[in-house]
């Protein structure tokens, strides 16, 4: 795959996707707040933060595309999605990068606010696929 072929296959990206990944960040930081995180299992918020994602996804998706057609995205040659603006492929996706923003989450609040240093990244997947009681 050529450079060209690469940058070809990502599109093109619009300057409203700062306020929606701002809001998906911001959800996700809240959902990785200790009081709520020693609620949950690990794993089920991982999967939360992925539903948070693709619901933010939605709705962001049924305004910027649907009703002000703008176009940013579209969704709709990909199995299984719902009205161009969510399929299980991009949801799947966005599970998977749950643990990178809530350890973005951690770094972030560690360098700015203080508290405990996080743990690296790879700790982060390992404890969605390693045997752990509180995962």
């Amino acid at each position: 795959m050529t450079v060209m072929s690469f940058w070809a296959f990502c599109g093109y990206t619009s300057l409203w996707m700062f306020p929606v990944g701002g809001v998906c960040g911001l959800l996700i930081g809240l959902m990785n707040e200790k009081i709520l995180a020693a609620k949950l299992p690990y794993r089920l918020q991982v999967l939360l933060g992925g539903v948070i994602i693709t619901a933010i996804e939605l709705v962001s998706g049924l305004v910027l595309n649907v009703w002000l057609d703008l176009g940013i995205w579209d969704y709709s040659t990909f199995p299984l999605n719902f009205m161009g603006q969510i399929c299980l492929p991009a949801s799947l996706l966005w599970v998977a990068m749950t643990p990178l923003a809530m350890w973005i989450d951690d770094v972030l609040r560690f360098y700015l606010i203080g508290g405990h240093k996080p743990e690296t990244l790879w700790k982060y997947y390992r404890d969605l696929f390693c045997h752990n009681p509180d995962a």
